[in-house]
Parts: structure tokens; C-alpha cells; sequence
């Protein structure tokens, strides 16, 4: 017959084994813990990794069309890159730019090969356009900016400037 001593002894026992299993498991889910935690750096630094490989290819893909943008436009990357900068400190997008550039240069080209009317706009603004078809684009901008600067009022400058670098003018 079992007494109270022996259920105290047997549950002590099973108290016993019970707290070692707790500890034994507790050792395991610490190698787990450590297992995971390891898998989980080598992740998170593959995905760096990956995020930085990103990040180089997407910076060359950007350095590679600048520079097909500015072989296109006939300037120099340096030159471009400035442009572009200037451009965005007064709120414009590289597509505004590049289409202004581009009509620009159609316009220039259209003057120089004998286009009375775009030679005109040109000329009215004391631009020689055939000194100006002989220049880099970039010296080409800067001419065109100072000639319009010194137009009299901001209403004769923005027309200027939407005649050289908004419309493609035909004549």
C-alpha cells in the first residue's frame, strides 16, 4: 500500500526528470536559436549583398545611357551631367531637357541648312548661326542664354525660349 512518503518520492522523482527534460530542451532550442539566428545573418548579408549588386548594376546602367544620351546630343558626359543638374534645381525632368536639347539642335541644323525663317529667330536674338553651328552644344546653350537673358521682359524671354527649344520651326 502506498503511503504519502512514497507519492512524495515519486513525485519528486518525476518532478526530477521533468526539470531535466526542461533543461535538456532548453539547450536545444538554444542550439536552434543559434542555428537560426546564423541562417538568418548569412540571409540578411546575402540579401546586402544582393541589394548592393542592384544597386552597382542599376548606377552602370545610368552611367552607360548619360552616355549614350550625350554621344546622341552631341556633348560631353561632364557637360550633360551638369545640365541635368541644373535642370533639376529648376524643376525640370531629363525628358524636358533632352527634348529641349534635341529640338535645339533641329532647330540650329535647320538655320544652318537654310531655313530662312528658323535663321531668323536666331538672328533676332544677334546669334550668328553659323558661328553657332560650329560650337558644342553646350557653348550653343549658354549663347542661347545669354541672348535671351537680355531680352527686355520675361514675356519676350519665354517666347525666345519656346521658339528655339519647344517648337521645331520650319520655314
Amino acid at each position: 500500500m502506498a503511503t504519502i512518503s512514497d507519492m512524495a518520492v515519486g513525485l519528486t522523482l518525476s518532478a526530477g526528470g521533468f526539470y531535466a527534460g526542461i533543461a535538456k530542451a532548453e539547450g536545444r532550442l538554444g542550439s536552434f536559436k543559434g542555428a537560426v539566428g546564423a541562417v538568418a545573418a548569412g540571409l540578411l548579408a546575402l540579401g546586402g549583398a544582393s541589394s548592393l549588386t542592384g544597386l552597382v548594376e542599376g548606377s552602370m546602367e545610368a552611367i552607360d545611357a548619360n552616355a549614350k544620351l550625350a554621344d546622341r546630343l552631341t556633348v560631353t558626359t561632364e557637360a550633360l551631367t551638369g545640365l541635368q543638374h541644373g535642370a533639376d534645381l529648376a524643376g525640370v525632368g531629363n525628358e524636358e531637357l533632352t527634348a529641349g536639347l534635341q529640338k535645339l539642335q533641329r532647330n540650329l541644323g535647320s538655320a544652318a541648312n537654310g531655313s530662312a525663317e528658323t535663321k531668323a529667330h536666331f538672328e533676332s536674338l544677334g546669334l550668328n548661326v553659323a558661328e553657332l553651328a560650329n560650337m558644342p552644344l553646350a557653348d550653343v546653350l549658354g549663347k542661347v542664354a545669354d541672348a535671351t537673358n537680355a531680352l527686355p521682359d520675361s514675356f519676350a524671354k519665354s517666347a525666345a525660349q519656346v521658339d528655339l527649344f519647344a517648337r521645331h520651326l520650319t520655314g
